[in-house]
């Protein structure tokens, strides 16, 4: 049985090679975006203005018996303020004999909005049944600001 200790999300992070810590950068609860006027106008007309904005999702996942090689499912999904939901990544996390810890860095180049609001990542991990459970829903507050030099 695999089970979910945290999530974060972060600009970056970075793993040391000599003792397998994890750095993570400039952790993230809410962004600021301008865009063009034009993008503006469309935003407010109710389309979806997609954002070129890099981030990771850091997730750690811990078994209690490490006697056998397993592998779990891992599913990010996007949900918007409406609860309309995208989803991001759908991950297979192998955990070797012996290791009872992994984490799950799932990169992020972006993504597209259709309001200001609070967003949600929704972790999912699956059972051996390949039943979801949400383990962790992380919330990302994005406020769309007009660029007022252009």
């Amino acid at each position: 049985m695999f089970k979910h200790a945290w999530s974060v999300v972060a600009s970056s992070s970075v793993v040391n090679r000599e003792d397998n810590s994890l750095s993570l950068f400039n952790v993230v609860e809410g962004m600021n975006v301008e865009v063009q006027k034009a993008e503006l106008d469309a935003f407010k007309k109710g389309e979806k203005i997609p954002l070129t904005v890099p981030h990771e999702i850091v997730s750690y996942i811990y078994r209690d018996d490490a006697s056998t090689k397993q592998s779990a499912k891992v599913r990010l999904d996007f949900r918007g303020p409406t609860g309309k939901k995208a989803s991001v990544s759908e991950n297979n996390v192998v955990f070797e004999m012996g290791k009872q810890n992994v984490r799950v860095r799932i990169k992020v180049r972006g993504f597209a909005v259709s309001a200001s609001g609070r967003y949600f990542y929704d972790i999912y991990l699956f059972d051996s049944n390949d039943k979801a459970k949400l383990v962790a829903s992380l919330p990302l507050s994005i406020n769309i600001e007009a660029n007022e030099k252009n």
